[in-house]
């Protein structure tokens, strides 16, 4: 063989450290869906909170309800750290465009959450329409989570 080609070896060095890559890449795919199954977690929880805070007039539930909001913020901010970098225009960036999109989407659906949250407190809302809100954030939520799992590069492992 000429001295122009890489060797063997070199290739599977390379094979090796593409792996290496793809299972760090696994462990924060991994990383943030338990960071966002935390997230969804704290909203179902301020979901109750709300609904019980709207069907008792606002009686009831007036401090679970900040404890809440507070919670999901929390949680909310863990999640933000663990996001994939965006690219730099013209580069490829660590994930697909479609979890991309699902991001976008899941970021624009907790975008709703401080509008709906004083909505609530005022007594704006029927516990019908709290419930629909939110659970679409929830729902965009879930959507992230699998578009996750079905774009890791070992999706049998990463669904276990």
């Amino acid at each position: 063989m000429s001295d122009h080609y890489p060797s063997a070896l070199a290739y599977l060095l390379a094979s090796r450290q593409r792996e290496i890559a793809s299972l760090r890449s696994l462990l924060q795919s991994g990383r943030l869906t338990t960071e966002v199954s935390q997230l969804i977690h704290e909203i179902q929880r301020e979901r109750g909170a709300s609904n019980l805070w709207i069907c008792s007039a606002g009686q009831l539930f007036s401090d679970e309800l900040l404890q809440c909001g507070c919670r999901v913020t929390r949680s909310q901010k863990a999640v933000m750290a663990l996001l994939p970098v965006l690219p730099e225009d013209g580069q490829d960036g660590p994930a697909s465009s479609r979890l991309y999109s699902r991001i976008a989407t899941a970021l624009q659906a907790l975008g709703e959450l401080n509008t709906l949250r004083q909505q609530v407190r005022a007594l704006q809302l029927t516990h019908a329409v709290v419930m629909e809100q939110f659970n679409h954030i929830i729902r965009q939520l879930l959507n992230l989570v699998f578009e996750m799992v079905d774009t890791a590069s070992d999706p049998g492992v990463s669904r276990v």
